[in-house]
């Protein structure tokens, strides 16, 4: 982060909006318990792993398996990136504006890690 920046907006898709201080170049701050909730409500992995962990998958099997597990860990990390962030000077004018979710939806996970 640039010298200059003296707080950051947070916004979340469902209108939260958070603000941190900055302090020596960073910013700390906790997501919203209602986030964190949903988030650990998309990513419920015990099911898949199970099937995971089966012997007897094939390699067709095993890479759905995979591909429905990385999206799930996907959608619960979406849920929890803000959709915005700005970097605010001490004057509060805008210093730069980003879209965190943007990038993600941009290059999925699962064509990271698994290929599809």
């Amino acid at each position: 982060m640039p010298d200059g920046v003296a707080e950051v907006n947070l916004r979340y898709s469902d209108g939260t909006l958070i603000s941190a201080s900055v302090l020596e170049n960073a910013y700390a701050f906790t997501p919203p318990p209602a986030l964190v909730k949903r988030a650990e409500a998309l990513f419920n992995p015990s099911k898949l792993i199970r099937a995971l962990t089966r012997k007897h998958l094939s390699k067709r099997e095993r890479r759905e398996y995979q591909r429905r597990l990385y999206k799930q860990f996907e959608e619960a990390l979406i849920a929890e990136v803000p959709g915005q962030v700005q970097w605010l000077a001490g004057d509060g004018h805008v210093v730069r504006t980003i879209r965190p979710v943007s990038l993600l939806h941009a290059r999925p996970l699962t064509s990271l890690v698994v290929g599809s």
